[in-house]
């Protein structure tokens, strides 16, 4: 017989009992301890096991309150999930992040992934989200957008001729949904269901430079780069060696000979096909030029005779001719300074130090005035 109210309020637990139950319907009862407490629960069973959910006390939680949670849990059997599992799972949710949101999702993805990122990679998925996706879908839930509506987002991307850059953005959602699905805010990544629908991206090769005023223009913009050394280096020494990029990237120390003034490329190194690979590596003969220590080992420690006559001419134009002090002039060809006063000293030791001496001097008083 069901329970009335009067009966929950005046349900009392014996001295000799652990506890009491009195039961209403469909599996809920009320549970008395002997201290007073009183408490709603319902038992089912699900695959077979017998299971208990607590639906929260009396009499904050009133009889018809316990009924209406009775009822929602039993929809959730019949739809073949478990209640007592859907509520761990939406402890769970709860402490994985601040909400289910799309922005709060990347935001949450991004603060993860930050620490194992390079700086530019981080930069490059923050840009991604907050241009091309937090406009668009940011305050959503990520678990209910569907896929035609991230693809009409990506295809906004395509809209403005950016091809590549449409790709990179359905990578960047992909890492997004992936984590959505791991902290349960959405069901599963929807992000491979788009993929076919967006444009393929056709690379295409970029044409030599053939015109000498182009030509020129690079060389300049190559001179002018002002990055770390080991760049600026590569940079200096493409148009002299002509290799290819990759080949330039990973060159090793154990390929150079700078006595005989030659570079060996590995056979499996080179972009040829396998028959020119069979003939051995390739030998590139001209005159080594390093301009900087790719090694990070110290000035001192690099052979002399790798510092060439441009490379001295360029200390002495900057010291003398342009009157930077030995400091200065260091710090821009990223040498020691007593590198620098060595090769100064070398032409003509007593000439070079009156210079030296006196274009310092100058320096000094014009940065004084």
């Amino acid at each position: 017989m069901p329970l009335t109210d009067a009966q929950c309020r005046n349900a009392v637990c014996p001295p000799e009992k652990k506890q009491s139950k009195l039961y209403d319907a469909g599996g809920l009862f009320l549970e008395v301890s002997p201290a007073g407490s009183k408490r709603w629960f319902l038992k089912y069973r699900h695959e077979t096991k017998e299971k208990k959910l607590a639906l929260g006390r009396y009499p904050d939680v009133t009889l018809t309150a316990a009924r209406k949670a009775r009822d929602a849990a039993k929809i959730q059997k019949v739809d073949g999930t478990d209640p007592l599992q859907a509520r761990q799972v939406e402890k769970l949710k709860a402490t994985v992040g601040s909400g289910d949101t799309l922005e709060a999702t990347a935001n949450d993805w991004l603060e993860r992934g930050k620490p194992n990122w390079s700086d530019t990679h981080y930069v490059r998925e923050r840009r991604n989200i907050t241009k091309d996706l937090i406009p668009y879908l940011g305050k959503r839930s990520i678990g209910s957008i569907k896929p035609i509506e991230l693809l009409a987002v990506i295809q906004k991307v395509e809209a403005r001729g950016a091809l590549d850059m449409a790709h990179r953005v359905h990578i960047t959602a992909h890492g997004v949904w992936c984590h959505a699905v791991a902290t349960g805010r959405a069901e599963r990544d929807i992000t491979p269901d788009i993929k076919k629908a967006l444009k393929p991206h056709i690379k295409e090769n970029l044409p030599a430079i053939i015109d000498p005023v182009q030509l020129a223009g690079l060389l300049r913009a190559m001179e002018g780069y002002s990055g770390g050394p080991v760049v600026r280096a590569a940079l200096k020494m493409a148009p002299i060696l002509f290799q290819r990029p990759g080949n330039l990237r990973t060159m090793r120390w154990a390929d150079l000979n700078l006595d005989a003034g030659t570079w060996t490329i590995p056979s499996e190194d080179m972009k040829r096909t396998k028959a020119e690979n069979e003939r051995g590596p390739f030998l590139w003969t001209g005159k080594l030029m390093l301009f900087f220590n790719l090694s990070g080992e110290p000035m001192k420690r690099i052979p002399r005779r790798i510092f060439t006559e441009e490379f001295k001419r360029e200390a002495i134009k900057l010291v003398i001719d342009q009157g930077l002090t030995l400091a200065e002039a260091s710090r821009k060809l990223d040498v020691d300074p007593k590198s620098v006063r060595t090769w100064i000293a070398q032409p003509s030791p007593r000439r070079t130090q009156a210079q030296l001496g006196r274009s310092q001097t100058h320096a000094r008083s014009a940065k004084d005035s």
